[in-house]
């Protein structure tokens, strides 16, 4: 899929869809430790960072330029 759903377990309804990559997304990551965040990447080139309190749009996009292949995984990590 090119979006992210987020659910609502209880009420079993999606309350957040994320858009924003335009091919099929690859990988998502979580961290604990940065709990309103998640990381995806997708074979449009493209990784994202994103913030679920900011549903409309990623809040960070990385753009290789050195290449223009699908970006297969990503780890969201709290350097702190």
């Amino acid at each position: 899929d090119i979006c992210v759903n987020q659910y609502d377990i209880a009420n079993e309804e999606i309350i957040n869809i994320f858009l924003g990559h335009t091919e099929i997304i690859n990988s998502i990551d979580t961290n604990e430790s940065l709990p309103n965040l998640f990381a995806t990447s997708s074979r449009d080139s493209t990784s994202k960072i994103w913030d679920i309190r900011i549903p409309k749009t990623s809040i960070f996009t990385m753009i290789p330029t050195f290449y223009n292949y699908s970006m297969e995984s990503i780890s969201l990590v709290n350097n702190k």
